[in-house]
Formats: structure tokens, sequence, C-alpha cells
């Protein structure tokens, strides 16, 4: 199964849980006395937490058990669903509740249950070895609990069950080998826990698990080749374990998370692999160069293969990729230009992060790449729920800016990311940069780059992150940066540039910091002060190219009205015009010197609209 079928098989599992849920809280069948007694004891046996902070998963709180008393049939009770024959209660879902208490209190009396879910609890305790007594559970989450101890060999008794989700727990111990007897399950997952010893062999017994999430926990040994025995398997993440070994061949069929002790080479046969989503190797020892097979991988939307050891040219074969959205090379020995010299008519089309900094690539910025990155031009959102990069799962990124990490927990499809930094590419910034209308960070730092910023930066408009510092980069500050209103770190440092630091709305955010180690450079907020103070600001108003405002047409009015008095009495008292034709002259050199200075900093929008024009060309 694609993502999309992961998706959808979760939008089905809910969809099924609640609505099909309220067709058997409609009929008349009322909830047997039992039952009901059952939940309200283990009702009082629960404790509010007053202060509850939600996580992942749970925007607020829910107080599901306002209405659980005997005026009310128990099938009608907030977050309880019963069959709609039976009577007996079928779903239990407490999740985002502020409750604490011990699972324990619950199962004996609720053997009917085929759905519990307890995601973003305090509910604590072990699973105890009575689970195997809700044999019709199809469901099962308690991620985001405190529940810990080990997991009880009672629960693959569990023949039904098809989702499991114990992670974010303070659960220990091993994954107990008879976990291989669950063949429904589809979807298991046992991440951020204390779990420690191997992945048991046990694993490939799965008939139908598609996703299968064990990362960040303690786990050791090497990765199981017959893990390969799962044809159904799509999703696959045993990232920040203490694994080690090599990568088996058949993991081309897998949207595949490794990151930890891996080594040797990544394997050049990718034949089948049609149905790859994601292969994430960052992280690990690798060596070798890219595979050129990997090119066959047409459904490939995340490529991570960063901190490695991996050399060789830039891998032009990946241009090919036409629904690639991520490609993450950076902190790896990989050298050569980037340019493209490919016969590819798109390359790159669909790609929303480009991430190769800390390399020692060459050359010129790849201008001919930034040309065809159409998905980095101009998008319209046509869908009014956001989407994310998503591989099974949101897939998070992290650049660094200023010496700081920036994560971004989910990448939106509408906007992209390109990190260059820490290269060695040199001469100019094409202007085609401008033109990638939907950057959200833009990392040119540490390179040899040199001229001035190009104008096109200004059209940048949703541009959050920018840094060119560490460069050779001349001249003034290009005057169109101050026009970006969405900036919120600028970094120019340890540069060459000079002159008046533009005064826009957003570059009076940004401190000395940001423009440091350019002696040129004056005015705010650097101490050093220009030589003409007196040209400060960018006009930006298309309308107003002379500078003046209505509130200056009136001063000025009323000021020469009265200036024009003064004078006029003077002149009749005197009789010397000549005086007054001298004066006049003067100031009109002054006026007209003036007007100059304030048009040289003028940036109207035709030559911005010009600018997108020409861009490409």
């Amino acid at each position: 199964m694609k993502t999309n079928d992961i998706s959808c098989f979760l939008s089905l599992l809910c969809f099924f849980i609640f609505s099909t849920c309220s067709s058997f809280s409609s009929n008349n069948t009322r909830c047997s006395t039992r039952q009901t007694n059952a939940l309200l004891l283990f009702r009082d046996s629960l404790i509010s937490n007053n202060h509850y902070n939600p996580t992942f998963g749970c925007s607020k709180h829910h107080a599901v058990m306002l209405n659980w008393n005997e005026k009310v049939d128990c099938c009608k009770w907030s977050g309880v669903t019963c069959n709609n024959f039976t009577g007996n209660v079928v779903v239990l879902n407490l999740q985002c509740s502020q409750l604490q208490g011990d699972i324990r209190d619950l199962i004996d009396h609720l053997k009917s249950l085929r759905w519990l879910g307890l995601l973003n609890t305090k509910f604590s305790g072990e699973i105890p070895d009575s689970i195997s007594h809700l044999k019709f559970l199809v469901a099962l989450g308690l991620s985001y609990t405190i529940i810990s101890e080990e997991i009880p060999d009672s629960i693959t008794h569990l023949k039904f069950m098809t989702k499991l989700d114990l992670s974010f727990t303070n659960l220990s111990g091993e994954i107990p080998d008879s976990i291989g007897d669950l063949e429904s399950l589809e979807f298991l997952v046992i991440s951020d826990t204390n779990m420690s010893a191997e992945i048991p062999d046990s694993i490939s017994n799965f008939k139908s698990l598609f996703y299968l999430d064990l990362h960040s926990n303690m786990m050791k040994g090497s990765l199981l080749p017959s893990i390969c025995n799962n044809t159904y398997l799509r999703y696959f993440d045993i990232s920040n374990n203490r694994l080690h070994g090599v990568i088996t061949q058949c993991s081309r069929n897998i949207s595949l998370t490794l990151v930890d002790f891996f080594r040797g080479t990544i394997p050049n046969a990718w034949d089948g692999c049609g149905d790859l989503e994601g292969l994430l190797l960052n992280g690990n020892s690798l060596e070798g160069e890219v595979p050129s097979g990997l090119s066959k991988c047409k459904s490939l939307k995340v490529l991570d293969l960063g901190n490695n050891h991996l050399n060789g040219t830039f891998p032009h074969s990946l241009a090919n990729l036409q629904n690639l959205q991520v490609l993450v090379l950076k902190s790896n020995n990989f050298h050569g230009p980037i340019d493209n010299s490919s016969v590819i008519k798109h390359p790159f089309s669909s790609l929303k992060v480009f991430e190769v900094f800390e390399n020692k690539f060459v050359g010129l910025l790849p201008k001919k790449y930034f040309q065809n990155f159409d998905a980095m031009y101009n998008v319209v959102n046509k869908c009014r729920i956001p989407k994310y990069v998503e591989i099974g799962k949101f897939y998070p990124i992290t650049i660094v800016v200023k010496g700081s990490e920036v994560i971004f927990l989910k990448i939106s499809v509408v906007y992209t990311i390109v990190d260059l930094s820490g290269n060695l590419f040199e001469e100019e910034i094409p202007n085609v940069i401008g033109s990638l209308h939907t950057l959200i960070a833009l990392n040119l730092s540490h390179n040899n780059l040199e001229s001035q910023i190009p104008k096109s930066m200004g059209i940048l408009s949703t541009i959050e992150l920018l840094d060119l510092s560490f460069n050779r980069l001349t001249k003034e500050i290009s005057k169109s940066l101050a026009l970006i209103t969405t900036l919120e770190v600028l970094d120019l440092s340890q540069n060459h540039l000079m002159g008046h630091i533009p005064d826009g709305t957003q570059f009076r955010t940004f401190d000395a910091t940001s423009f440091e180690g350019n002696l040129g450079l004056c005015w705010f907020p650097l101490p050093k002060q220009c030589e003409h103070p007196s040209v400060s600001h960018i006009v930006v108003d298309g309308d107003d190219e002379s500078g003046f405002t209505w509130k200056a047409v009136m001063l000025g009015y009323g000021c020469g009205m009265l200036l024009g008095l003064v004078v006029g009495c003077m002149m009749l008292s005197t009789g010397r015009p000549t005086w007054f034709n001298t004066f006049d002259d003067d100031l009109e050199y002054m006026i007209q010197k003036r007007q100059k200075k304030r048009e040289d900093m003028f940036i109207s929008e035709n030559e911005i609209n010009s600018l997108n024009n020409d861009l490409r060309n």
C-alpha cells in the first residue's frame, strides 16, 4: 500500500468507529445494567487531572464523563458506543481527557470491547494479563500514557487485533517473541519507549502488516533479513536505536527509515521499487556513491541520505524522479559542480526541499535547476485543509540559521526550503532565485559568492529565513530586501557589503549581529553613522514617486504662504529683487539635489514586476 492507502485505512477506521457508532447508539437497545455499573465503578476510580497539558494529537482536553450517570443510558454517554443489537459496549474512547487511573479497573467487565482509546491521558500501571479477555479487540491505543513494565505475552492472544499503538510510554523490557502471532496486525507502533533487546524474528510472521514504527528505543542487534518476508510492509522506521549492520536488498519495497550505525554501501538493485515513497538513511556510516538504480523508484517522495560518508558527484540521475519532494544530501563528501547538463526537460519538477549543505560542491550555483524547480514557483493552494509532505507520517526537517537549529515538524506542500550552505560555490547569486516565490528558507552562507545581492530577492514575498553570511558579497545591500515583510531571521554578516543599511519596517527588527563583519556598512542597528544620514528611508508607494505626502504638502503650503508674505514685504520695502532671485536659485538647486537622492532610493512596483518577467531568461 502507498501512503494514500495508509491514510485511507486510518480514515476508514475512524469513520467506522465514530460514524457507525452513532447508528449503534440510536437503536432502542439499552446498555446492560452490569456494564452500566462497571463503567460507573470505573468512573469513580478515576482522578481528573486539572494540570493536563495536551500533547500530540490533542488540541485541548475533553471532559468525556459529564453525562455518565444512571439517568442516561450508558450507550449515550460521551466516549461510549454500543453494539446496535446486543447493547454491549464495543467502543470506549477516553483520549485527550484529563483522566488518570489504572486500566486494570476496566478490562474485566467490558469483554465485548472492540476499540479502546486512551491516547494522551494519565493512565498508569502495567498492561494486565487480563487484556487477553478482550478477545474481540481490534484496536488498542495507549500512546502518550504513563503505563510501564513489560508488554505481556497475553496481548498476543488478541487474534483480531489490527492496530496497536504503545508509543510514548514508559514500557521497558523486550518485545515478546510471540508478537508474531498477531496475524491480523496491520499497524504496529512501539516508539519512544524504554524497550531494549533485539527485534524479535517473529516480526517476519506478520502477513498483513504495512506500517511498523519502532524508532527511538534502545533496541540493539542488526536489521533482520527476514523483514523482507513482509510483502505488504510499506513503512518501516527503526531509527534512533542501537542497531548496526548492512542494508538488505529487499528494503527497496519499503518506505524505510534507518538512523543508527548502518555501514557499507547503498544497494544498487532497486528493481520493483515502484511503490517506494520514502528512503531515509540519515545519520549512518554509509559510503560510496548514490546508486543510479534509485532513479527507478518513480513514486519516491522523500530521499534523505544526510549525515553519512557518501562521496562522488551530484546524483543527476535523480532529476528524473517527478514525484520527489524532498532531497537531503547534507553533511557528506560529495564534490564537483551541481549545475545541470542533463537533457531531462523538467528536472526535479516537484522538489520542495533541497538540502546539500556541508559538502564540497564547487562552481556556480545550479541556475538551470533553479529555472526548472516548477514546484517552487507560484503555487495555488485550492485545498482549504493544509497539506503536508508525508510518507506514512509527517516528515520533519531541520535547518541551521545564524548558528541555531530551526525545526519544521512538518512541511507544507505550499512552501519550499533551499540550503546550499557550507560548500565552495562562487561568483554571483543568479537573478532567477528571486522567482522561487514559495521559498520560506534560503541559506547560501559559508560559500565564496561574490558581487551584489540581486534586486530580485525583494520578490520573495513568503521568505522567513534568509542567510547569506560568510561570503564575499560587495556593494550596497539591495534596497528591495527592505520590502519583504515576512522576514523573521536575516544574516548578512561577514561579507564586504558597504553603504547605508536600508531603513524598512522589517529591517528595524534585526539586531547588529545580522550585519556585523561588514566594515563598509553604516546606520541602524550598527553603531557606525553614515556621512549623509538624511538619506535614510525607502519610499514603497508606487503612486508617490516624488516622496511627498499630503501632510507635507499642507505643511509646506502654510509655511510657504507665511514666508511669501514676509519676503514680499521685504522686497517692497527694500526694493532689492536681486537678493530674492539669488535666494530662489539656491533653493531650487537644493530641492533638485534632494529630489535626485530620493529617486535613487525609490524602488517602484513597475521595476519589481519587470524583474519577474526577466528572471527565467
